[in-house]
């Protein structure tokens, strides 16, 4: 036998200290935790619950609680279930690995199931339209804490806009405490990280093999590149070789030459001569 307590007797005898951020996966039970901590609840001032619950029902009595402490729904995830049919008929026809450079990204396919919900408090609509959000038994505003606890909550979870605009709507209150347009020139950068969805998932791979690849083809190019440049190297190196040795050759010839010339003459004047001789003419 396990035993259960509510969260209420936890916080009143003391046990837990007072939340800002609540996460709830209780297997369908999310609706009962949630209605044994309504005194936690609202001495708290939760700012953030989020809740793994799916459609129907369920979500429809998790939403009737929460919106009493003014929690709405800012965000929401899903895992999809395929058909067993289809997860079948996959088997027997399996896809072939996706070419990056052709073909899309897995397609997650299936319902929706399993849902993720986030519901957070929206300082600046309560502070615009109080009306339209159920009475707390206390309604005060809310503390440069809870702001800044509140703009990092929404930062986690990629809602940098709802940070942005809490910075923007309470900046004279946030201003004793931090440089705002320092944090909004933060907030409003290029997230390092995507929605950790199925799809999003699947697409940065391919993103990734793809990045792979040019790195690769980059790569292989200056190898190839370097070889280039080494072989034109060695070209230089024996073109201007076999032009020396030409010149060397050619030298070598012109030497030869003018001494075969040399010694044409000699031997046809001294054949003259010997013929002039002969024949008295000398």
């Amino acid at each position: 036998m396990v035993q259960i307590r509510s969260l209420d007797s936890l916080f009143a005898a003391g046990e837990i200290p007072a939340a800002d951020y609540i996460k709830i996966d209780c297997e369908g039970f999310d609706p009962e935790v949630l209605r044994g901590a309504r005194t936690y609840l609202a001495r708290s001032q939760i700012l953030c619950v989020t809740v793994e619950t799916g459609f129907g029902t369920a979500f429809a009595e998790i939403n009737d609680i929460v919106v009493q402490y003014r929690l709405l729904v800012f965000d929401l995830n899903y895992v999809r279930y395929s058909r067993p049919s289809y997860v079948v008929a996959r088997a027997k026809h399996p896809w072939p690995p996706a070419d990056p450079m052709h073909d899309a990204p897995y397609l997650d396919v299936g319902q929706p199931g399993t849902v993720d919900f986030v519901f957070c408090r929206d300082f600046v609509a309560e502070d615009v339209n109080p009306k339209k959000f159920a009475q707390l038994p206390t309604v005060t505003l809310p503390t440069v804490d809870k702001l800044i606890k509140s703009m990092i909550n929404f930062e986690l979870h990629g809602l940098m806009d709802c940070a942005v605009d809490l910075a923007e709507h309470f900046r004279w209150l946030l201003q004793e405490r931090l440089d705002v347009d320092q944090a909004i020139a933060l907030l409003t950068r290029r997230p390092p990280h995507a929605r950790n969805t199925a799809d999003v998932i699947e697409s940065l791979r391919m993103v990734a093999a793809l990045r792979t690849r040019v790195i690769d083809t980059d790569q292989e190019v200056a190898r190839k590149a370097a070889r280039v440049a080494e072989l034109e190297g060695t070209l230089a190196a024996q073109r201007g070789e076999f032009e020396a040795k030409l010149m060397s050759q050619r030298t070598e010839f012109d030497n030869k030459l003018r001494s075969v010339r040399f010694l044409s003459t000699t031997l046809r004047r001294e054949l003259e001569g010997r013929v002039r001789r002969r024949l008295g003419l000398a």
